[in-house]
């Protein structure tokens, strides 16, 4: 769809126009000295205005351990809606035995989620926990074809 790629272009340009200065990587850098339309413009990009990420997936997930005995979450990332899904990234809410939530992290999912299909994850959590609670906390609709440049 041509109104996203615009929409990912000037969400970047802007970016890049406002913050030729900023360093993530520095000692005064923190999120809320970031430029602005980093969040506008991926927002505008993603189209999060109207709908959350729950409507359109759903998450099949297990704990477990990784090699060395490191804590893992791995499962299924389900995409409900007919368009292919990139740039997923999962939260990993760490919960104790009464549900409370003790860490919380992000884990990348690697690949394309299709449309109407699922896509296999798995990723280091911050903390072993009784449970893990995980949701959708970032993505981007792909390219939906037609229409020529």
């Amino acid at each position: 769809m041509r109104t996203s790629s615009v929409a990912v272009a000037l969400g970047f340009a802007s970016l890049l126009a406002v913050s030729t200065s900023w360093d993530p990587r520095s000692e005064t850098s923190h999120p809320s000295r970031w430029p602005v339309s980093w969040g506008a413009g991926a927002a505008w990009a993603q189209g999060f205005g109207s709908a959350a990420p729950d409507r359109f997936f759903r998450v099949e997930s297990e704990g477990g351990q990784g090699r060395g005995g490191r804590p893992v979450v791995r499962g299924y990332l389900h995409n409900d809606y007919g368009v292919a899904a990139g740039r997923v990234l999962l939260q990993v809410e760490t919960l104790d035995a009464s549900g409370q939530v003790v860490a919380r992290g992000l884990v990348p999912v690697d690949g394309t989620v299709p449309g109407f299909g699922r896509l296999y994850f798995e990723g280091p959590v911050t903390a072993a926990g009784a449970r893990y609670r995980v949701t959708v906390y970032y993505f981007e609709w792909l390219n939906r074809g037609g229409g020529g440049s």
